[in-house]
């Protein structure tokens, strides 16, 4: 996942060494609420060189609940230079490729070898985003300016003009090649990445943007004004089509993160403390979700089956919810604070891998999760210094970017 707006701002410009211990044990049933445990107290790392590079492996069959217990390293993607903390990364659609920017390099890398197509100096650029077609790769800077890239060898194709007070609020969808800017007059603006072309969508008023979220076939999208309205746009259109009604409270609520249902029926948003849950069609409020006290939760994510959110980040816990009704489903108790925390659902579902920063990397078996029940499995996965995690969408592999610079790529090996 890229970082939010909310999500601490961590440059780390460590290196240190990579921990790997014995092989993975079995997995342990767990209660309802699983069992709580308190993480390893966050330290910085301390040691100033990573060891070499295992061998590259290949993974030969997708992650599951079955064979998670054989998870092994498979190999490290170090980017050149200097290590720096990878702030944005891009999976191709076919999950064979990775393309990451840290504050030196734009890498594109061939997940199958690992080795790099490219490495090319870094400008400015905050964000990257593959093209639907894999062809291209597109950063996105400061500035709001947009960079187009050939895959294959990183020449620079084009570059695009920088929306007008462009305000670092953007979202991607990536099967229509859709990218969306913000701008602190309330306007947004609409790239096909394949056709560059751009439609602006006037907001009418003169607010600023604070988060946008495109419907999973793209053709709506929503967006969270700074004076807290929500709409939905049919931005073809130019038209609002819904606008989700914000829950009573003392003080105004500003949902700074959004998210649509897989089938674009619900409308997920979250803000300090609050979580909301709307009809993406009528605007109806369904639910609110009361997240703990503490701060916002900075993380949140749909799962694949399109039944649960997971939320995380400030508060204390990280909380599973069941999408349609906003019921709690699961507690994962002390995943929360003000160290950097991120997790990603298995393809399938069926798994949730959760990391932080300084504390415990633990891979959960949820499939049962509708019965009252979670499982804790034991992985050699013991970096403390992970602090973002992506699943390639075949399920293959479990990436893992550590704050000194590395990504650890892991799988089941041949």
């Amino acid at each position: 996942m890229a970082m939010t707006t909310r999500r601490l701002s961590i440059i780390i410009y460590l290196v240190g060494s990579v921990l790997l211990l014995g092989a993975c044990g079995t997995a342990q049933s767990v209660a309802t609420t699983p069992i709580a445990f308190t993480p390893i107290a966050p330290a910085r790392p301390i040691d100033t060189a990573l060891p070499p590079a295992p061998p590259w492996r290949v993974a030969s069959q997708p992650i599951t609940t079955d064979n998670a217990p054989q998870l092994g390293l498979l190999g490290r993607l170090s980017a050149p230079g200097t290590p720096s903390t990878i702030f944005a990364h891009a999976l191709s659609p076919d999950s064979t490729r990775l393309a990451t920017l840290d504050q030196s390099y734009l890498v594109n890398w061939e997940l199958v070898t690992g080795e790099p197509l490219f490495s090319i100096t870094r400008r400015d650029e905050a964000q990257v985003y593959y093209a639907p077609d894999k062809t291209e790769l597109y950063t996105v800077a400061q500035s709001g300016a947009l960079y187009v890239f050939d895959a294959e060898t990183g020449e620079q194709r084009t570059a695009l003009s920088a929306p007008a007070e462009f305000n670092n609020v953007m979202t991607y969808q990536p099967t229509a090649g859709l990218l969306a800017l913000g701008a602190t007059t309330g306007d947004v603006s609409i790239v096909d990445v394949l056709a560059r072309a751009t439609v602006t969508v006037a907001a009418g008023e003169a607010v600023g943007v604070l988060a946008l979220a495109f419907s999973p076939d793209g053709e709506r999208l929503a967006v969270t004004y700074t004076n807290g309205t929500i709409r939905v746009w049919d931005w073809r259109a130019g038209m609002v089509v819904a606008q989700p009604r914000i829950p009573p409270a003392e003080r105004r609520l500003q949902f700074d993160q959004l998210r649509f249902s897989n089938d674009g029926t619900i409308l997920v948003g979250v803000e300090t403390n609050v979580g909301a849950g709307w009809d993406a069609v009528a605007g109806n409020l369904l639910y609110t979700l009361p997240i703990d006290e503490g701060g916002g939760a900075y993380g949140v994510k749909i799962a694949p089956t399109g039944n649960y959110v997971l939320t995380l980040g400030l508060p204390k816990d990280a909380r599973l919810w069941a999408l349609a009704s906003g019921a709690q489903a699961a507690t994962f108790p002390d995943y929360g604070g003000i160290e950097p925390i991120d997790a990603a659902f298995s393809p399938d579902g069926t798994m949730l891998f959760m990391a932080q920063y300084g504390g415990a990397n633990t891979l959960w078996n949820i499939a049962q999760v509708a019965q009252g029940s979670i499982f804790r499995g034991t992985t050699s996965i013991n970096s403390k210094t992970i602090i973002n995690t992506a699943w390639t969408d075949d399920g293959f592999l479990l990436l893992l970017f550590d704050a000194r610079g590395p990504v650890e790529v892991w799988g089941i090996p041949e």
